[in-house]
């Protein structure tokens, strides 16, 4: 892949606060590449002039006629790419300055490229002079994803063809849409992972899944049950649905402060990243699979028992 054949798309709409930080890390690239901005009917017109000033010519801005939803202008991001590969770079995150020229030195065909995240609240200098990799990639597939969605969005390239030829992102399963489209993307295509921090994930309080926390649970269970390969493997169906969103990160509350993280679904002052909470709450799912598990097993060897001692009494 060539610096010309990939776009970094930034969605955006209303907030500024990092946006000028998460341009300049696209501009900053050591290899240009094409970087779109796409407006989703913003009341006003910040991010145009942050562009007029520091964009030296290099930024498309795009504003929608009207408000799309946020999967909406994502998908509108897929759509108005006019290269190959794209990425779409979240306003609050961060690119490594060698990111591009990273990506674009691997020889490996690829549809799809995860690389890691450094995640945090504050930005580590760390980050912006990633070195490059020594490590081979290692492929991707569905069962990467049965122990949590280890992707955090920022750093992941994907074709735009492949994107398309999947539906794009849907609505269907709420806030872990990324979650469904990364596995509609793996089941179709040739995907691999650099295990390399190529980008900053910002934990803030103005995130949208400081909420949702049984809609995104449930919906968790809903996709492990409509994928074929974890339907029909009872292994990956029985530790996926208790796994998937249970990293362990920290819990802020608004203020940022770090606190306890209280295990009533009332409580939406704490902000949760992929999430300590649901680590309590499937860890409790488990025992009680694992019980129940234990019992039909008990109950049908039981009846297995029952059956064939009555009929060698027959005889």
């Amino acid at each position: 892949m060539r610096p010309s054949d990939l776009t970094i798309a930034i969605p955006v709409y209303e907030r500024v606060d990092y946006f000028e930080d998460a341009l300049r890390s696209a501009l900053d690239q050591t290899r240009m590449c094409q970087i779109i901005v796409v407006d989703n009917n913003s009341s006003h017109e910040t991010f145009k002039l942050i562009i007029d000033e520091i964009g030296n010519g290099r930024v498309k801005y795009f504003k929608n006629e009207e408000n799309l939803g946020m999967i909406g202008n994502w998908n509108r991001c897929i759509n108005l790419c006019q290269t190959d590969y794209i990425t779409i770079l979240h306003d609050d995150d961060l690119l490594a300055n060698t990111f591009v020229e990273i990506v674009c030195s691997i020889p490996q065909s690829w549809d799809v490229l995860f690389t890691s995240s450094i995640i945090g609240e504050k930005v580590p200098k760390r980050y912006k002079q990633a070195i490059m990799p020594s490590k081979k990639l290692s492929p991707v597939s569905l069962n990467c994803f049965v122990f949590g969605n280890f992707n955090q969005v920022p750093g992941t390239i994907f074709k735009k063809k492949c994107a398309i030829a999947v539906g794009l992102f849907e609505n269907t399963y709420g806030f872990i849409l990324d979650f469904h489209f990364w596995l509609k993307l793996v089941s179709n295509s040739k995907a691999y992972y650099l295990n390399q921090k190529l980008s900053f994930y910002r934990i803030s309080s103005a995130q949208g899944t400081n909420s949702l926390y049984k809609n995104m649970i449930a919906n968790t269970y809903a996709i492990m049950d409509s994928v074929p390969l974890y339907v029909t493997n009872n292994f990956l169906r029985f530790w996926s649905s208790f796994r998937i969103y249970s990293d362990g990160m920290d819990v802020y509350e608004k203020d940022s402060s770090r606190t306890k993280v209280s295990y009533d679904f009332r409580d939406n002052s704490t902000f949760i990243k992929d999430h300590f909470r649901f680590r309590k709450i499937y860890e409790f799912v488990l025992l009680r699979k694992t019980i129940i598990f234990i019992i039909n097993k008990f109950v049908k060897f039981n009846l297995r028992y029952t059956i064939l001692k009555a009929q060698h009494d027959r005889k």
